[in-house]
């Protein structure tokens, strides 16, 4: 935890001081803040390096320092873009591959979580968001839910590579995949 915090620490004060740095992208695991826990796989394990009893004084800790750092950004002259986060699977992507030796587990069909989870699991940081853009219009959402998500599923793989690593971090196949959205930007 103290590691992330002084990593995180240096990138903006790197981000804020360092005049060839324009934009800021900040992307955060979203609902894991909100609800201090994972999805999934992850529901039972703290995902958060942050312990507060009370949801909702984490709540507010989460959306008065997404917003700080935000203007914080913005009066060092910085464009800042919040990346919503991408689909958390919930599960290891592995699993959608065939084991070994010869194939002798149960391969996930679809490699997939319903869209349905994915909407009810982001609908608290959604509404997060939209109240803080009514604060502070000019912090730009980059959204990547099309890139993974039909109205049906949303996908750990595009059918020929595994876009995940495990149950919330991208592949190389997968960060591609946002770059390719997010740089137009």
């Amino acid at each position: 935890a103290e590691v992330c915090r002084r990593s995180a620490q240096l990138a903006h004060n790197t981000a804020r001081t360092d005049s060839t740095v324009g934009t800021v992208v900040i992307a955060a695991r979203g609902p894991a803040y909100l609800s201090g826990t994972g999805f999934g796989i992850d529901t039972l394990r703290r995902v958060v390096p942050v312990a507060l009893a009370d949801t909702n004084a984490m709540r507010q800790a989460f959306e008065e320092g997404l917003v700080r750092a935000a203007e914080r950004f913005h009066a060092a002259g910085k464009r800042v873009i919040l990346v919503l986060g991408v689909p958390e699977m919930g599960f290891l992507p592995d699993e959608c591959l065939v084991g070994r030796p010869l194939g002798l587990r149960r391969i996930r069909k679809p490699c997939a979580i319903s869209r349905t989870a994915f909407d009810r699991r982001n609908a608290a940081y959604r509404d997060m968001v939209a109240r803080i853009r009514e604060h502070a219009p000019a912090i730009e959402v980059f959204d990547p839910t099309s890139i993974f998500c039909d109205a049906v599923l949303c996908r750990a793989t595009d059918g020929q590579a595994l876009l995940y690593s495990d149950g919330n971090h991208l592949a190389l196949a997968g960060s591609r995949r946002v770059a390719a959205r997010l740089l137009p930007m």
